[in-house]
């Protein structure tokens, strides 16, 4: 399962008062790509869905990629000790650098314009 984590939450709080369908897709799917950790508001339950999603894919071993442009600073500024510890103790860190590949696309259209 892919998608932005903002979409995630969007819908799971949708379903906050229903059948939690989306919430128990995300925990149970085998491989889950939460795309740009760190964009979604600083709400409360937000905040809280994302722990009871990493804590509980790690109880149940399951496989989690996420993608943040955070630091870890900022990870356990925003989403506080409980998130920070699970992510550096328990996933492996990969940092990518470089340039934009959305600007460098952009560029080349203008370019190829001219």
């Amino acid at each position: 399962m892919y998608d932005s984590v903002i979409n995630l939450l969007n819908s799971i709080e949708s379903e906050r008062y229903k059948e939690k369908v989306t919430l128990n897709a995300v925990l149970d799917t085998d491989l889950l790509i939460l795309d740009d950790l760190g964009t979604e508001s600083n709400y409360d339950f937000f905040k809280s869905t994302i722990f009871n999603i990493i804590d509980t894919r790690l109880n149940r071993s399951k496989s989690t990629i996420i993608n943040t442009n955070l630091n870890l600073g900022d990870i356990g500024t925003k989403y506080g000790e409980r998130v920070y510890s699970r992510l550096v103790g328990n996933y492996e860190q990969i940092c990518f650098s470089g340039k934009d590949v959305r600007l460098q696309k952009r560029h080349e259209q203008i370019r190829s314009r001219k």
